[in-house]
């Protein structure tokens, strides 16, 4: 299909290339040449109607255009086809000839033998009378403009989008009086050349516009090669005119004086300030401060306003030797005072403030090097509770400062493995449970929540323990086994890096106080692979209230997220209704339920679907309700708003 295409538009090119050009050869007794054809028809004259018409200023237009703008349309391997014999491009050139006589005379010739009632349209070959043609001079130019307008902006939007941007097309409607004609005059967008396009009839038919010509030239642009595959798209740049700060434009004439020219030469362009750092973000910050401090409620005075004292007192002094020497004095004295001042304040302050004077000033007097600083218990104390309230970074940056007041972060390591009982992996600490709810006079019942956690796993060495931590944990009745790993020695180890898989989850349980205000206790942790059944967790359910009841401790309830392992084994422990086959069935007392956190997000989540009504009791709620609880209430009221 498109072979076909491809032949069928070579041979209406071979056909428009030698038909308009057919009687003006006759009547001339000459022959054109083929290039001559070809770039007259590229301008637009590609019909006898159009070559009928042709004026000197057409002439100069297309010399003009093959000289300037055709080369920029084609290849140079198309030249030859163009500018033939030619071997300079900028040498064509149209000879003078009685051009106006030959041309009224080639437009009487293609109409001779014609009906004296009739004229033939040379661009369609059809006959149409006179009294049809002179109705042309009552149309609405302004109404035809913008037809012509609408059909070439619709064409150009389908067949030539990748050189059509939506530019402004220069289009005007003009009536020859002499023919009775109407044209458009159209100026491509791309060479600013005219193309005329006229107002053509046919027999039985409205009248209508015939495009060929302006569709033929923009179709010589597209066959035109991009560079790059870059389109020529619209930028800002186009509509302003930007003058570069290291050459600046001037516009100079005959009439222009020399002082204005030098003038202009030392101006500069309006964006130049933009690459100032002087007009910066920072600097116009920094200057809008210094404004506020002068121009402000509070006016702060200048350190340049004493400077005027500062001479008058420094003249006394040279003048004055006696009161020179007793400046001095003065002085010795104030910082002397001020110094013993601050030690009183020091003491004198609460015992936290003179820990840290007294243990910098041990340090600093005792030892020579950074690394032997000694530090007391309370200290000790306070930095490990900085540690854990403020993070890593913090501590860092408050040692780095006080290098010899506060301990290092080795120190504090030591410190916590010195006084506080280690955390092994995979072991159930109910027994420092129960000396916690005793330390802090809580009643011995908790409640126990449980849930995994994403981490980065990470396989180390134990020194205390000599055991390797870091793989996941066996389970034996769904309770992990701590010592799993022991490192007896290498061939072990090995065995372990070879068999054992890397843990990428924890698992943590925790025991809450019945008290508000207590911290929860950290029951146990264990790396796993999150890979268990809900017979593993009921298990391991049982275990832990055999183990708590051995110590006094009574646990009221389970809760967890949403882990379908768990929440199936909370719905087989929830069954409280004794079977009539087991009578002796025991029932257990605790409640299980998954967490009021997840369970409040759930829904949530279901509120604000529109389509889903929540039965609550004998009443439905929808997120309708929420919205009419926003718009009546006031938010002190219900602590919503429409982003929840």
């Amino acid at each position: 299909m498109e072979l076909e295409m491809d032949v069928r538009e070579e041979l209406n090119i071979e056909k428009c290339i030698d038909c308009p050009f057919v009687e003006a050869e006759q009547y001339l007794q000459t022959l054109l040449l083929d290039g001559i054809k070809k770039i007259f028809i590229a301008n637009g004259f590609s019909n006898k109607f159009v070559v009928s018409k042709i004026d000197d200023k057409d002439i100069e237009n297309t010399e003009q255009f093959a000289i300037e703008i055709l080369p920029d349309l084609i290849d140079e391997s198309e030249y030859p086809e163009y500018y033939e014999q030619l071997k300079n491009k900028l040498m064509v050139k149209v000879t003078a000839a009685p051009k106006t006589d030959s041309k009224l005379q080639i437009k009487n010739r293609s109409l001779r033998n014609i009906d004296s009632n009739e004229i033939e349209d040379v661009t369609d070959g059809t006959l149409i009378s006179k009294k049809q043609k002179l109705n042309i001079l009552d149309v609405d130019l302004s109404s035809e403009r913008s037809i012509v307008l609408k059909i070439i902006k619709e064409w150009l939007n389908i067949n030539a989008k990748d050189i059509y941007n939506n530019q402004e097309l220069d289009v005007t409607i003009s009536i020859i009086n002499d023919e009775n004609d109407i044209v458009a005059k159209v100026f491509c967008f791309e060479c600013a050349v005219r193309v005329n396009i006229f107002k053509v009839y046919s027999p039985g038919h409205s009248k209508k516009w015939s495009f060929s010509n302006y569709y033929k030239h923009v179709k010589i642009h597209l066959k035109k090669p991009v560079p790059n595959k870059i389109k020529n798209l619209q930028t800002l740049d186009k509509y302003i005119n930007v003058t570069s700060p290291q050459t600046p434009e001037t516009s100079q004439s005959i009439e222009t004086p020399p002082e204005l020219i030098k003038e202009d030469l030392n101006c500069q362009s309006d964006f130049q300030n933009s690459k100032n750092k002087k007009y910066g973000r920072n600097e116009r910050e920094k200057r809008r401060r210094e404004r506020s401090l002068v121009t402000g409620e509070y006016k702060q005075t200048f350190i340049i306003n004493y400077i005027a004292v500062l001479d008058e007192v420094s003249k006394l002094m040279e003048n004055n030797e006696n009161l020179r020497k007793m400046l001095a004095r003065n002085i010795e004295e104030t910082q002397e005072d001020n110094v013993l001042c601050f030690q009183l304040a020091v003491l004198d302050s609460n015992s936290l403030l003179k820990c840290l004077y007294e243990c910098a000033e041990k340090n600093q007097k005792s030892s020579k090097y950074k690394h032997h600083n000694r530090f007391e218990e309370e200290l000790k104390k306070f930095s490990t509770y900085i540690f854990i309230v403020g993070g890593r970074l913090l501590y860092e940056t408050l040692h780095a400062n006080m290098n010899r007041v506060l301990p290092s972060i080795t120190t504090i390591f030591r410190y916590l493995d010195n006084t506080q009982s280690k955390v092994i992996d995979g072991n159930f600490r109910f027994n420092e449970l129960r000396v916690y709810l005793i330390k802090k006079n809580l009643p011995l019942k908790v409640w126990i929540s449980e849930d995994a956690t994403r981490i980065t796993g990470k396989i180390e060495y134990d020194v205390k323990s000599n055991k390797v931590v870091g793989f996941v944990l066996p389970l034996k009745n769904g309770c992990p086994l701590p010592n799993a790993f022991i490192a007896s020695n290498a061939k072990t180890n090995a065995q372990y890096f070879n068999s054992e898989c890397r843990a990428n989850y924890a698992y943590v349980i925790m025991a809450r106080p019945l008290n508000e205000t207590a911290a929860p206790f950290c029951l146990s942790i264990y790396g796993t692979n999150n890979r268990f059944s809900n017979e593993d967790v009921i298990n391991r359910w049982e275990f832990m209230k055999t183990v708590a009841t051995e110590q006094g401790i009574e646990i009221l309830g389970f809760s967890s997220d949403g882990d379908t392992r768990l929440l199936k084994a909370m719905l087989l422990q929830s069954i409280c209704t004794k079977l009539p086959i087991i009578p002796n069935q025991e029932q257990n007392k605790e409640i299980y339920i998954q967490d009021t956190v997840h369970i409040m997000t759930k829904l949530r989540t279901r509120f604000l679907k529109s389509n889903i009504i929540i039965p609550m009791g004998d009443y439905f709620a929808t997120v309708d309700h929420l919205m009419e609880l926003t718009r009546t209430f006031s938010k002190d009221k219900h602590l919503l708003t429409v982003s929840d």
